[in-house]
């Protein structure tokens, strides 16, 4: 029975968690001496500013409510698995087993992700199949990754470093609320988030790394080069994270040559009129690896610069995200500068310090990259003359048409390679297809048109869920459908989309999808046309429901939303006078 409460432990703190935060939100307004604007904020949950710790009668009544139904979910549990009761932890669901599938050889064998780790692989030609890569292997190429000192130090006292971030990420949290105004008004944060971000309880992030499957392997180990990521969630330096995030974010929509994902990217291809000249070039360029890259001190400088000269142009972006006094320039360089210079994280029980860019995992590190790259490369580049004619950029993707000839385009690569010590391109180029995110854009040979359509990697198996897994039905019936979408909208000849089509039904096929499901999904796809899918979606409709993310089992769902309906009922009729 030990073994099944962790389920009901991470249930619990879940529900805990939520009910709390709703409870949080209402004392927010009544013990919080704000102006109606703000309180109304907060009502909405839109936010980031949180609020004062609930009334300790409050906190008891939920805690005892979860509490109890913690024992409920277990015993539910153990009723439908009695057989495992003295088991221990169910291999399938905490992933001590991975089991890799080839889209060819139907089911494959399980491997023990104690001493193996898997990664789908496909070589050239037709041949498909999973390389097993044992944890050695994987191991040593991390532990290479880590031995360049120019981006890592090593940290031999972790208690120190963590201490030392925490205390400086309070005093920064300080500085904010009490960054005053000429009038006197208050900081950035108010008194209950202060509170908040003061107790928040961090510990060293775990390192990780990605593999880039896609790349060619290293020749000294046979694997694939790692993309190192921070699991940063509750990182030392989170606190400010949180507000540089809300802070810079706004600033992105002011980069005319950025574009949001594959669906802007469409949207702008399409906007391109007329024929492309013969003898033009299309290119994609690529900032080599531009989070380790950016200069610390430098890129804090130019952000909080940049977000200085243009917070007038996002006041209103910033008082939706109850953002009502922003801070000094100095103060958001210190900010910055303490997310990306703080950056500890743990590895095979080891500490160390990232001395080079910005962590990969940190969630302002998209804004300050993307900013710190329009300020240094795209000024400069938007001013030359001998420049290409489209030009669009995703964060370290660069898509573009030189309408000259080849020197051209090698000039322009050329000169962009010099423009800043710290960044570096890549180029590919053609006069006649390019492979940009997950599109191909292509030009037709009769009428020197535009036109795009979907891009798989090499490496893409198409081993899509199997029918008979164990997730809800609703699932599983949405993905035939929802893949065809992305593909009627990537598409903008029907010439490519049917045969693409033809062939993400056959992928399901393969994976023992119902030919009904997959029917259902023909039809409605039929009912939607590409310029539909263009638009950008509006939510007319405020979604105000809790998401309760949890482990799925077929029978424990209907009993989780029984309990979860009598936690709601119990919530409405107790605090009445609060229905939010």
């Amino acid at each position: 029975m030990g073994s099944y409460i962790e389920l009901g432990k991470h249930v619990n703190k879940v529900i805990y968690s939520k009910l709390v935060n709703s409870v949080d939100r209402v004392s927010c307004s009544e013990l919080v001496n704000s102006v109606n604007r703000e309180r109304k904020l907060w009502e909405k949950g839109l936010t980031f500013l949180i609020g004062p710790p609930a009334r300790k009668k409050r906190e008891d009544a939920i805690e005892d409510l979860c509490n109890n139904l913690e024992t409920s979910i277990n015993q539910v549990w153990s009723n439908l698995r009695p057989e495992q009761a003295n088991e221990g932890r169910p291999q399938a669901w905490y992933g001590t087993t991975t089991q890799l599938q080839s889209l060819k050889g139907g089911e494959g064998r399980p491997f023990n992700a104690e001493r193996t780790h898997g990664y789908c692989d496909k070589t050239g030609g037709q041949g498909r199949y999973c390389r097993r890569l044992e944890k050695g292997q994987l191991q040593e190429r991390d532990e290479r990754h880590l031995a360049d000192t120019a981006a890592y130090k090593q940290i031999h006292n972790q208690d120190d470093a963590l201490r030392n971030a925490q205390t400086r990420s309070k005093r920064i949290v300080l500085k904010l609320f009490e960054n005053k105004t000429g009038d006197g008004k208050g900081g950035l944060v108010q008194a209950g988030a202060r509170d908040f971000f003061l107790a928040f309880e961090s510990i060293i992030p775990h390192l990780y790394f990605l593999p880039k499957i896609h790349k060619a392997l290293e020749e000294t180990t046979g694997t694939w080069q790692g993309r190192p990521v921070l699991s940063g969630c509750r990182a030392p330096t989170r606190p400010e994270d949180w507000i540089c995030t809300a802070l810079l974010n706004p600033l992105l929509r002011l980069l005319p040559e950025r574009i949001k994902g594959t669906t802007d990217f469409l949207k702008k291809i399409a906007e391109i009129k007329g024929p492309v000249p013969r003898g033009a070039r299309l290119f994609s360029m690529d900032v080599v690896s531009l989070y380790p890259s950016m200069p610390k001190r430098e890129a804090a400088k130019v952000v909080a610069s940049f977000f200085t000269d243009n917070r007038a142009k996002i006041r209103q972006e910033l008082q939706d995200a109850g953002v009502w006094r922003t801070p000094s320039k100095e103060t958001l360089e210190e900010a910055i500068l303490h997310v990306m210079r703080h950056i500890i994280l743990q590895f095979e029980g080891r500490a160390y310090r990232q001395t080079k860019g910005t962590a990969i995992g940190a969630s302002s590190s998209v804004a300050i990259a993307e900013i710190f790259v329009h300020v240094v490369f795209e000024r400069k580049r938007s001013h030359r003359k001998d420049g290409p004619a489209v030009y669009f950029r995703y964060i370290d993707d660069i898509f573009g048409i030189v309408e000259d000839s080849f020197p051209r385009l090698e000039g322009f690569f050329s000169w962009s390679n010099t423009v800043h010590e710290n960044l570096k391109f890549t180029l590919e180029h053609s006069d006649s297809t390019i492979n940009f995110l997950d599109t191909t854009v292509y030009i037709d040979q009769l009428t020197r048109n535009l036109h795009t359509k979907a891009y798989y990697k090499p490496t893409n198996l198409h081993t899509y869920l199997k029918f008979d897994s164990s997730h809800p039905l609703a699932l599983k019936k949405s993905l035939p459908y929802s893949l065809g979408l992305r593909l009627k909208r990537i598409n903008s000849k029907e010439e490519t989309l049917y045969p693409q089509l033809d062939d993400l039904w056959d992928m399901f096929r393969n994976r023992d999808y119902p030919e009904t499901i997959i029917h259902t999904a023909q039809e409605k796809l039929r009912e939607k046309t590409r310029a539909e899918l263009l638009r950008p979606r509006t939510q007319e409709v405020e979604d105000k429901r809790w998401i309760l993310p949890t482990i799925f089992f077929p029978g424990l769902a209907a009993q989780l939303k029984i309990k979860l309906q009598e936690v709601w009922t119990w919530m409405r009729e107790t605090y009445s006078e609060h229905p939010s």
